[in-house]
């Protein structure tokens, strides 16, 4: 888990819920399945101000048209939304892909199971 803490405030809220939660009270059961779920349907709706890493207008913009599901899919959403796919032309096939408006295509048969979870889209940037 990352925390990416910048006010003292907040540290000191975090640090005081963190005292009453303990691993052993706590487990993945069908509520924490269906809190998961409410937290993808705020994540698909851009509900994100304040989210670390999903907060920026980019970021809100592409997030109800991937509609996020699993952890992996807000993974790939991030990565998609920088400087590198963005100039590159990856977010909007991946995003007609994921919505199977375009086939996933691959440039070479070798690619496919490096780019099976992108959709074939290269993800990553290059310096």
């Amino acid at each position: 888990m990352k925390f990416d803490l910048l006010a003292s405030a907040c540290s000191t809220r975090c640090t005081a819920a963190s005292s009453r939660w303990s691993p052993s009270t706590t487990s993945r059961s069908t509520s924490g399945a269906a809190q998961e779920d409410a937290v993808y349907d705020l994540l698909c709706e851009a509900d994100t101000v304040g989210v670390f890493q999903v907060e920026s207008r980019a970021q809100m913009a592409t997030l109800p048209r991937i509609q996020p599901r699993t952890f992996y899919d807000i993974v790939i959403e991030v990565a998609i939304i920088r400087p590198g796919p963005i100039q590159g032309n990856a977010v909007n096939p991946y995003i007609r892909r994921r919505r199977g408006d375009e086939p996933v295509v691959y440039l070479h048969p070798r690619l496919e199971p490096i780019l099976r979870r992108t959709l074939g889209v290269h993800s990553s940037r290059s310096n």
